[in-house]
């Protein structure tokens, strides 16, 4: 089965709209590992967990110093498991850079350098063909990653705001479409 594009991590999904309804509405996921015999894994990077942050979720004294980092529904996949991913963009490459999983020195290490570290419950996950199979029943839309995907605290109108920066006009409509088609 051939998918209309490639599955490469760091590349982002955005649910179609036909997707409306399911958990996966209005989601922006960045791929972080596809394997075609294996199966695809994401995260979702705009359902921030209302206003949490680590220090909401763990007291530990190890977490002490990323008790700042604000937590986001990965996905549906194990949800009770948290981790944490470092994400930065690279101007020179104008990609998204992600390193996936961490442990806690990791996560620090990398915010002294820069990076944007989040923790994330659960994941996204595809078995072997099945994102290939939902692509070509065009369940999601292929985009290359923005600057702008940083600011998921944006929630769901970050996926709109990811649409409209594909510069087509067919996206932008999707963009501004509302939830409920009879209400256009």
């Amino acid at each position: 089965m051939k998918s209309e594009f490639p599955i490469i991590p760091g590349r982002l999904l955005l649910a179609d709209p036909s997707l409306n309804g399911s958990w996966f509405a209005k989601n922006a996921i960045l791929i972080t590992a596809h394997e075609p015999e294996a199966g695809s894994q994401g995260l979702v990077l705009n359902r921030p967990v209302e206003g949490r942050t680590i220090r909401d979720l763990l007291s530990s004294p190890d977490f002490r110093s990323l008790r700042d980092v604000p937590v986001f529904e990965g996905g549906p996949v194990s949800p009770a498991e948290m981790m944490l991913v470092a994400l930065r963009w690279d101007e020179a490459t104008r990609q998204l850079r992600f390193r996936s999983p961490m442990g806690i020195h990791e996560a620090v290490q990398a915010r002294s350098e820069g990076w944007e570290v989040r923790a994330f419950l659960g994941y996204t996950g595809w078995t072997a063909g099945q994102l290939e199979d939902e692509i070509e029943r065009s369940s999601w839309i292929d985009a290359a990653a923005q600057q702008i995907a940083l600011e998921g605290q944006d929630g769901m109108a970050l996926w709109a705001k990811l649409l409209r920066g594909m510069n087509e006009p067919r996206y932008r409509l999707l963009a501004d479409a509302p939830d409920d088609p009879s209400m256009n």
